[in-house]
């Protein structure tokens, strides 16, 4: 499970546990969250355009971007790529891997 709470980052829950087992630290105001899925990725959709992806259970993260407006929804495909849809009226499929 995830979320996100303004000011306190975004927290991944073990929902079995209900351990915090992964947090990402914001950038922005967060509109959007989704796992990839083979559940080992959490991408997050912000404010400013910017999309970060943090590798679960390491301290990797990757910020892509090129959006103008703010990023309002995600959703991965079965291939990989991560579809992002903005304020910009544009919808990018980004090359994840």
């Amino acid at each position: 499970l995830g979320a996100c709470r303004t000011g306190a980052g975004i927290a991944v829950w073990d929902t079995e546990s209900g351990e915090v087992v992964h947090t990402l630290r914001e950038t922005g105001s967060v509109r959007s969250l989704a796992f990839s899925p083979d559940k080992s990725c959490l991408a997050a959709a912000f404010g400013d355009g910017a999309i970060a992806i943090a590798v679960l259970g390491t301290d990797e993260a990757q910020f892509i971007g090129g959006h103008e407006g703010g990023v309002n929804g995600l959703r991965w495909l079965d291939d990989g790529r991560l579809l992002s849809c903005s304020d910009d009226a544009t919808c990018v499929a980004w090359q994840t891997r």
